[in-house]
């Protein structure tokens, strides 16, 4: 059983196989980047609990932008039935077959997700850099209105030039923090399978799935 994904903006595509042995990651060009033994196999995701938000929505984010679920028992099929994040029985899966497309399903919903939302991520910061670079060269240009005192004493020229740096400085170092938060975000021409495989999660826990008929 195989579900592909593709990724439109990139061209490139994962694609995931399962069989009685394993679950396979495979690039491409088909090639297997990683390979995990269907009986350790206990959760394929798992939360991380790094800037949890809109919980409503069950969209957690991390600053990393790895899409995460809320617990361990996320993708977990149980007794034909598929636990959604959170924590309640929403699909009815017959065989394995079917609990394999609501898990592809679930992961393609999942990557849809990451790439806009790092767009989102990436303007704030930048706006924020933005505004606070604007409002302290636009209070230095202000300043003398507001300081009789450097109006009537006329500063020097090092006066001016040393108030000149101080702020441009501290503007400066902000708008390249933004732009830096914004870099990091930003999403990246890589091949989406290096996205998938930052999600999965082997737990080390001694129980696993192969007494159970599906994932």
């Amino acid at each position: 059983m195989e579900y592909t994904y593709r990724q439109n903006i990139f061209h490139k595509s994962v694609t995931i196989r399962l069989d009685e042995q394993e679950l396979a990651i495979l690039d491409e060009h088909r090639t297997v980047v990683r390979s995990i033994p269907l009986t350790e196999v206990k959760s394929l995701f798992e939360y991380d609990g790094i800037k949890a938000q809109d919980p409503r929505h069950g969209t957690y984010r991390s600053r990393y932008c790895r899409i995460k679920f809320v617990n361990a028992k996320a993708l977990t099929v149980r007794n034909g039935q598929y636990l959604r994040p959170n924590g309640k029985y929403s699909e009815y899966a017959t065989n394995q077959e079917e609990s394999f497309m609501i898990l592809m399903l679930e992961l393609k919903n999942r990557l849809a997700e990451l790439r806009p939302q790092t767009r989102i991520y990436s303007g704030s910061y930048a706006v924020v850099a933005v505004c606070v670079f604007v409002a302290m060269f636009g209070f230095f240009m202000l300043m003398p209105l507001f300081s009789p005192d450097l109006m009537t004493s006329q500063p020097t020229l090092s006066m001016k030039i040393g108030i000149f740096v101080f702020f441009l400085a501290f503007g400066g170092l902000t708008a390249g923090w933004g732009v830096r938060k914004a870099y990091e975000y930003w999403p990246r021409s890589r091949p989406v399978f290096e996205d998938v495989l930052k999600l999965p999660r082997l737990l080390s826990q001694s129980d696993s799935v192969s007494n159970q008929p599906m994932l």
